[in-house]
């Protein structure tokens, strides 16, 4: 049977997220199935509640879409969420404070979701424990139950309304964080000539844990385990901190594809193993191997194109790869300089303006000279002297580059560790940049994708990122398809005439698409031909030009094969989700070099070159002399092709069939469709009998 939409958890969504606001908060939908906004921008949302800008109507719409549910944090609704992603630390921070712990608590898919009632009298003055306790305050959202995250549901595992805080209680609060950020906080140790890349963009516990999932996904769990402690020992973690760091992220890691089952004792273990062999190696000089760690990270880099601030991305990301470092001065002169021919005067201008907002004012160039100059002779004279002015001047400002996390905070997201090399030439234009960014992630992370996840990445539209993969020929791009076979026992059952729209169709074994409508599954059951109801599922993307050619059988040969790839994919039996025709690197290239106008086509061995010509001057008249619409005459050029494409005998037949019928609008395409579809029945009927042997 076809999946149908979840209608149940729709209902769950939507009635939580009235129940969120009727509690006073202020909620937002996330893309189903992860924990991205379903919202171009959600700053106003911060400010004012989403009732204040749209109708009850319009909302419900929006949670059908999004079956994903948020709450932001904040002031808007006097709530704060402290975030605990490590088990033995929530443990910890129960037993020291049990009273906070008596409080409206979430499950997670890592751990745990404190909710805290904040009255306007009281001021937050929390810092995050790095890799412990999250403090999801303001220009942040939390997840909330029902929603759903990688199969997992956020569930309450404490009703209990929300604890609230006084200005004693987060003082407390304050005291009691810092000495478990002690005992539980990872501060690396840094090589000496390391400190001045990395002392404002120290990795952390979520970055390593980010760049092991990473990796997982692509080598396994115990690659991925072995890579990221190499990482964190090159960058002077040691093997205690190391093991505290990614113990957990292993253990609960879900492995890729079968795999024997395991306990948690087995996976720390093997875990603990893997990590001591990462240790048993030197440490590998880091200068040279984290140069692409200066450049923005993926996360900062989308965060800044969902906000139309890729000139930001633009001109930060030139500097760092003129060597700009994080913490490094500059002045405006001295971008343009360096950013010449690649990011205009303007879009330097609006970053260094936006960089006001982020970095800290530096101090001037003459007060550093002043406070540094030691000299300890004293000049008593007084002079007078004119210095001629030179007109007036604008005064030189200077700026600050500022590190990753810093711009992390100020977009209210929390920094990654994955980051994907952009060349300097790719950043002379917007569209070069999004088109190269959108490329090496199809290239570092193949897979299926929602067309309006990829459009929101880039933030763009999806008819821009269609437009992005006509003009990229190395991102492949294969449909995917789930199937039901339409018989007259189930097709009332599995059609739908106001379910079945968008996405959903019917197909004949000739390939031929309809309809998904009970009228029209009838019409061709009637005529006892073989139908099948699809729908399109996401697209799977690929970086390549290679072609997998399914699998229909052991004994199948290299020619059987090659004959398969002109079957109509969408009348597959299997597998359940089916490519179709796969548009290649070279699809231009091919479709220039076919032959035109039938002039190189293969004759059929009967035919002579009279017969052709004769067939073809009969064809062209008969077919001329019927009444068209305008521009639907066939000239002999086109005759000759078909009659040298599908032979005298078959042209012959179909032109009887084309006379025999009446009131056609398009005499011409009307027997060009017959020949293609005889064609395409003997190239299936060849295929079968190959397969039947």
């Amino acid at each position: 049977m076809l999946p149908n939409l979840n209608d149940f958890h729709r209902n769950l969504i939507l009635t939580g997220a009235n129940h969120y606001l009727n509690q006073g908060y202020s909620v937002m939908p996330l893309v189903s199935d992860t924990k991205f906004p379903g919202l171009a921008s959600w700053a106003n949302l911060q400010q004012r509640p989403i009732t204040a800008y749209m109708p009850p109507s319009k909302i419900e719409k929006l949670f059908e879409k999004y079956t994903n549910l948020a709450i932001i944090t904040g002031r808007i609704s006097k709530l704060l969420v402290l975030d605990f992603d490590n088990y033995a630390v929530f443990t910890a921070f129960k037993e020291q404070l049990t009273a906070f712990t008596h409080t409206y608590t979430v499950q997670t898919a890592r751990g745990y979701h404190l909710y805290f009632h904040v009255p306007d009298i009281v001021t937050i003055d929390l810092k995050r424990v790095t890799g412990q306790v999250d403090i999801q305050w303001e220009g942040r959202y939390v997840v909330a139950p029902p929603s759903i995250v990688d199969g997992h549901q956020y569930s309450v595992i404490d009703n209990t309304p929300p604890h609230t805080l006084t200005q004693n209680e987060v003082e407390t609060l304050k005291k009691h964080l810092n000495p478990v950020s002690k005992s539980a906080q990872i501060v690396p140790v840094l090589p000496e000539n390391d400190h001045k890349m990395r002392s404002q963009d120290t990795f952390g516990h979520l970055d390593f844990v980010g760049m092991y999932k990473h990796f997982a996904t692509q080598h396994g769990r115990n690659n991925a385990l072995f890579r990221t402690a190499c990482i964190a020992r090159d960058h002077g973690f040691d093997q205690n901190q190391t093991i505290n760091l990614l113990i957990d992220a292993h253990i609960s890691h879900k492995p890729i594809g079968k795999h024997r089952r395991e306990t948690p004792h087995q996976r720390k273990r093997e875990g603990e193993g893997t990590i001591t062999s990462a240790f048993s190696r030197a440490a590998r000089p880091v200068s040279n191997r984290s140069q692409h760690l200066n450049g923005l990270s993926n996360v900062i880099i989308e965060a800044l194109f969902g906000q139309k601030l890729t000139c930001v991305v633009r001109t930060l990301a030139g500097l760092r790869q003129r060597g700009y470092m994080p913490g490094q001065v500059f002045t405006a002169d001295e971008a343009r300089e360096a950013l010449a021919e690649i990011v205009g005067r303007d879009g330097v201008f609006a970053t260094l303006n936006w960089l006001e907002k982020v970095s800290p004012e530096p101090p001037s160039k003459f007060a550093n000279a002043v406070a540094s100059d030691k000299s300890n002779d004293l000049n008593k004279k007084c002079t007078l002297f004119r210095v001629k002015k030179s007109g007036i001047s604008r005064p030189i400002r200077h700026f600050v580059m500022p590190s990753n996390s810093q711009l992390a905070g100020f977009l209210g997201i929390q920094n990654g560790a994955v980051f994907d090399d952009l060349p300097l030439d790719c950043l002379k234009s917007a569209r070069l940049l999004r088109m190269t960014y959108h490329e090496r992630f199809i290239r570092r992370k193949p897979g299926k994708y929602v067309l309006s996840i990829l459009a929101m990445r880039l933030g763009v539209t999806r008819r821009t990122v269609q437009n992005y993969h006509n003009l990229l020929k190395n991102v492949i791009i294969t449909p995917q398809y789930s199937e039901q076979p339409v018989f007259w026992s189930n097709y009332e059952a599995i059609i739908d005439d106001e379910f079945c729209k968008e996405g959903y169709f019917l197909a004949n074994e000739y390939g031929k698409r309809f309809h998904a409508k009970q009228g029209i599954a009838r019409h061709l059951l009637g005529k006892k031909q073989r139908i099948t109801l699809f729908r399109q599922e996401a697209n799977h993307y690929h970086y390549g030009d290679v072609i997998m050619i399914p699998e229909y059988g052991q004994n199948q040969t290299i020619n059987d094969q090659n004959q398969t790839l002109n079957r109509p994919v969408y009348a597959q039996n299997t597998p359940t989700y089916i490519p179709e025709q796969k548009r290649s690197a070279n699809a231009q290239l091919e479709r220039s070099s076919r032959p035109k106008n039938g002039a190189n086509l293969p004759q059929f061995a009967t035919d002579t070159p009279e017969q052709v010509e004769q067939m073809a001057q009969k064809l062209y008249k008969a077919i001329n002399a019927l009444p068209t619409e305008r521009g639907g005459k066939l000239s002999l050029t086109r005759a000759r092709g078909m009659v040298t494409e599908h032979g005298v005998n078959r042209v012959e037949n179909a032109l009887k069939q084309t006379l025999s019928r009446r009131n056609l609008h398009k005499p011409a395409g009307f027997i060009s469709t017959i020949l293609r579809s005889e064609k395409r029945a003997r190239e299936l009927d060849k295929l079968f009998s190959h397969l039947n042997r």
